[in-house]
């Protein structure tokens, strides 16, 4: 059974389902990555704005602390 479609263009054309399963599986998979490396950006924001975060450490470890959440962001 195949679905029917539009494309960003209004033109109709059907898709299997399987591709279709697929594409949707690794949308989910790609926003479950984003999520995880997400979490590191809002650690850094945390420690660097947040007076909770990061207790017991001096301002020169927090933002150091910080700074390790940027690398392993921007790592992958």
């Amino acid at each position: 059974m195949e679905r029917v479609v539009h494309d960003h263009l209004g033109e109709v054309r059907s898709v299997s389902p399987v591709p279709s399963l697929l594409a949707a599986a690794f949308s989910l998979l790609y926003a479950a990555m984003l999520d995880a490396a997400m979490f590191n950006l809002f650690d850094a924001f945390l420690l660097l704005t947040g007076t909770e975060r990061g207790t017991g450490l001096t301002e020169p470890q927090r933002q150091v602390a910080a700074l390790a959440d940027l690398e392993t962001f921007s790592t992958g």
